[in-house]
């Protein structure tokens, strides 16, 4: 379903530029938040979220540079 968000999301870009602007910072907060503790519990949600700014990324939601400090 990621990758049918993340394109909805491109969609709505053109359009809405500040629902884009602010999913990318909220995914950014959710992964720092997320680096923050170690344990192997949260692996899902490290990979669905790295998963979510990649596709944002191909469909050029995301500037490159989100991705690859994420």
């Amino acid at each position: 379903m990621l990758p049918y968000y993340a394109r909805f999301t491109g969609i709505l870009d053109r359009v809405f530029p500040d629902v884009a602007a602010s999913l990318v910072t909220e995914l950014e907060q959710k992964n720092y938040g997320l680096a923050r503790f170690k344990k192997q519990l949260n692996i899902d949600s490290r990979l669905r979220n790295a998963r979510f700014l990649g596709e944002l990324t191909k469909f050029r939601v995301a500037p490159p540079i989100v991705a690859l400090r994420c």
